[in-house]
């Protein structure tokens, strides 16, 4: 009442001070005061609703961004999680893909070394750069060279010096693609010795690029050494028949051209006069 009433009287003061005329009376002072305070309180009451609805809606559309970002959170983990899942299920079936790869080539490689180790003839695998890369027992047991031995060698080491030019331009054809299959060379033995071997060469391409020199030769030490007995023997057999017919035309007493080298001398020069025409 106290507050009221000071308000009260500096309301008063102050119509009378801005209108210069005289307070309004008390009781319609009071009902107009009323009134106004009815007004404010509606408006504050007013201002509170909408406070109350803004907040609500705020609250509301808080919730709602917060219920869309934790639903897509939620996809988004999902589609992370399958996106996982998947591929650590291709990532198992790759490696086991790669693994039963892995064992079949190891199989294979094993099969096709028995049946290299087991093969009597000269087999080795060189690189592009002419260092060797595998020897099968065959050409270890020939050449003299234990298989820790063999992978510090390159091929100039084992071709014989005489051969070495020709084996030089071999190897450069194998590498432009050529396959050879008269290849005729002489290796040497780690002992010294000279090994003549014949076969074939040829060489693996992996994407487009020489990857490996494969060959594969026959001893033919035995044969050669046929092939040199037979002409030895031929030559020696022309000797001998040459000698025989020189002791045809001879007499076995006297050491002098017998009567078939008279004929033989006769029948010569009988053909020679015919040839020219008229006695030689």
């Amino acid at each position: 009442q106290a507050i009221e009433a000071k308000l009260l009287a500096d309301e008063q003061q102050g119509q009378a001070l801005l209108g210069g005329g005289q307070a309004l009376p008390e009781d319609e002072f009071r009902t107009g005061q009323a009134e106004r305070m009815q007004r404010i309180l509606s408006a504050l009451d007013t201002m509170q609703s909408e406070e109350e609805r803004l907040l609500h809606d705020r609250t509301r559309h808080a919730d709602s961004v917060a219920t869309v970002t934790l639903r897509l959170i939620t996809v988004l983990s999902l589609a992370a999680f399958l996106v996982i899942l998947a591929s650590g299920l291709l990532l198992t079936r790759n490696l086991r893909a790669r693994a039963q790869m892995q064992r079949e080539l190891a199989e294979s490689e094993s099969r096709y070394q028995d049946l290299f180790d087991g093969a009597a003839e000269l087999i080795h695998v060189l690189s592009p750069a002419g260092w060797f890369l595998y020897a099968n027992i065959a050409w270890q047991r020939t050449l003299g060279y234990s298989p820790e031995e063999i992978l510090c060698l390159r091929l100039a080491d084992v071709v014989h010096p005489d051969d070495l030019p020709a084996a030089q331009e071999t190897f450069r054809r194998l590498l432009g693609g050529e396959v050879l299959n008269q290849v005729d060379l002489r290796l040497r033995g780690k002992n010294g010795s000279v090994i003549p071997v014949i076969g074939t060469a040829s060489c693996r391409f992996l994407n487009g690029k020489p990857a490996s020199i494969r060959g594969i030769y026959r001893d033919v030490t035995e044969q050669r050494r046929t092939e040199d007995e037979l002409r030895n023997a031929q030559r020696q057999l022309q000797v001998a028949f040459q000698k025989e017919k020189e002791l045809a035309r001879l007499d076995t007493l006297t050491g002098l051209p017998n009567r078939q080298a008279f004929l033989e001398a006769l029948d010569a020069e009988r053909a020679r006069s015919l040839r020219y025409g008229r006695l030689v």
